[in-house]
């Protein structure tokens, strides 16, 4: 992030502010005559949640609560109009307490302070992308939040439990009892109990005709749990070679069992998917990302196209199976 000289800007006092389950952003440019509306959004609940406030002679204020650091982003829209091709925007942190932005004449390289989590971000983005330097930053900074985006970095994109349950365990106890932590935690445990050989967690999610459909209405059969979205240009190129394994093994007891992630305000956009790519098997939708029982939790899915062989007993028996190694898979153990 782009610092400013201290002396060019105009310090806001951080006196009286008591530490409580509440975020408070107080921003100010340097220019008093700035006017027009700030923007706040993130994801949070599977929602995109977005807030805004009034910007009257350089000053903002946003509150709210908080349950922790959240990530957000913000952007300013001038009473005067945006410069064509250019957008004053920024992503941040909030958490509780206050937070002090103090900006010359741009929100892009305005200088942030008050609650101390976007300079653990600076101190957490310095450290560089390799896994041995993450590694690092974890077992040396065991307080971070970002310990945790460390680690999901390290997972890799299907998470590999084993790389990452070391570090976790290396966390002060703090951290680990966090909110943060505790969804890591299980995270890990999802990912191990979805491992080949283990059994297939129990799921329940809605149809397209909004009926509740369970893993277990599928037991003696093979199923292949085959997780997507409508706007993943990957999981689209993958279907139709699904498609083709599903019509060459459909009438030896086996079957697909669709679960899109896409999020309610895309239902539609899910719907038609289904039908332009043509796929007839059971489709269902888990569209709260922050829902424990949700399948995509209960499977640690980071990463789609993401699937999972299930054999006539429950049993995992293989994971993320593409093109021909589908149907090469599925001939080996349905004769």
């Amino acid at each position: 992030m782009k610092k400013l000289i201290t002396t060019a800007l105009i310090l806001i006092p951080v006196l009286g502010w008591a530490q409580n389950n509440t975020y408070q952003v107080k921003g100010k440019f340097a220019a008093a005559g700035k006017n027009g509306k700030m923007y706040i959004s993130y994801y949070k609940g599977g929602k995109t949640v977005r807030d805004s406030a009034l910007v009257t002679n350089g000053v903002f204020e946003f509150k709210g609560p908080s349950e922790g650091p959240q990530q957000v982003y913000m952007n300013f829209n001038s009473k005067e109009g945006r410069v064509k091709g250019r957008t004053d925007a920024r992503s941040l942190y909030l958490d509780k307490g206050l937070i002090i932005i103090n900006a010359v004449d741009s929100i892009k390289t305005a200088v942030i302070s008050g609650a101390g989590i976007n300079a653990e971000f600076e101190k957490y983005t310095a450290v560089g992308k390799s896994e041995e330097a993450l590694s690092s930053f974890v077992k040396q900074n065991p307080d971070s939040y970002f310990c945790f985006e460390a680690m999901q970095k390290i997972a890799g994109s299907y998470f590999d439990a084993s790389k990452v349950e070391p570090l976790f365990n290396g966390l002060s106890a703090k951290n680990r009892n966090s909110k943060a932590g505790k969804d890591f935690a299980a995270l890990i445990e999802a990912s191990k109990s979805t491992a080949v050989g283990r059994m297939a967690p129990e799921f329940t999610q809605m149809n397209t005709e909004n009926k509740a459909v369970k893993l277990s209405d599928y037991r003696g059969k093979y199923v292949l749990v085959d997780f997507w979205a409508s706007w993943c240009g990957p999981c689209r190129a993958e279907n139709p070679k699904v498609l083709k394994a599903y019509n060459a093994f459909k009438n030896k007891n086996f079957t697909v069992l669709g679960v899109s992630v896409d999020q309610e305000r895309d239902r539609e956009k899910w719907l038609k998917a289904i039908k332009d790519d043509g796929m007839p098997w059971m489709q269902l939708v888990d569209p709260n990302h922050d829902d424990p029982k949700g399948a995509g939790n209960l499977y640690a899915i980071k990463a789609i196209p993401s699937n999972f062989l299930i054999d006539p007993q429950g049993k995992i028996i293989a994971k993320n199976l593409r093109g021909e190694a589908l149907e090469k898979k599925l001939a080996e153990v349905i004769k």
